[in-house]
């Protein structure tokens, strides 16, 4: 493992009793497809009895093809460098690009826009 982080309004020092939850997730240094995460349940169980002002726990791994070539656009990259704070071993984010507004962020988030809509719809 390479390291842990926290995202959202956790990250940002910005969390609100009964409204944030905690998302994290660890980076992996293999692909982790084939690892049996099934402990993540009882772990995120764990948190949300020990931490009831939080709403819920996200936990995700993600291993070196989540993130391509490290000066490319990705959006675990944009993700990290954007969203969160390593918590807990080795920072990657100084080795990603500085992400900036323009044409590459756009285009990601244009992509996917239908389903963030259908799901704001859903939710």
């Amino acid at each position: 493992m390479r390291g842990v982080y926290v995202r959202g309004t956790v990250a940002r020092g910005m969390a609100v009793a009964g409204i944030s939850d905690i998302d994290d997730f660890a980076l992996l240094e293999r692909d982790p497809s084939g690892l049996d995460l099934s402990w993540t349940e009882g772990a995120s169980e764990y948190l949300r009895a020990r931490y009831p002002f939080v709403t819920g726990v996200g936990m995700e791994c993600l291993g070196p093809k989540d993130f391509g070539p490290t000066g490319r656009f990705s959006e675990p990259g944009l993700l990290l460098v954007t969203q969160t704070a390593c918590v807990w071993g080795e920072d990657v984010i100084p080795s990603l690009p500085r992400y900036r507004p323009g044409v590459v962020v756009a285009n990601n988030d244009i992509v996917q826009i239908k389903a963030n809509i259908d799901e704001g719809c859903r939710d």
